[in-house]
């Protein structure tokens, strides 16, 4: 059985600014599409306060 932690990996960005935080969780999964991996779905985001976002974005590696 193939370790599956090297296929699958949830990309994470907290912030307080909502364009920033956008800013920052595409970069991240950009670095991760120049090295193999593929989004899978969309960016999901949550607001957790009143200026508090959280951004994930599922990634595989096929």
């Amino acid at each position: 059985m193939s370790n599956q932690t090297n296929y699958y990996k949830i990309v994470f960005c907290e912030s307080t600014n909502i364009s920033k935080g956008i800013e920052a969780i595409t970069k991240n999964v950009n670095q991760l599409c120049c090295n193999g991996w593929k989004a899978q779905g969309g960016i999901s985001t949550i607001k957790t306060g009143p200026d508090s976002y959280k951004f994930f974005q599922a990634m595989i590696k096929e």
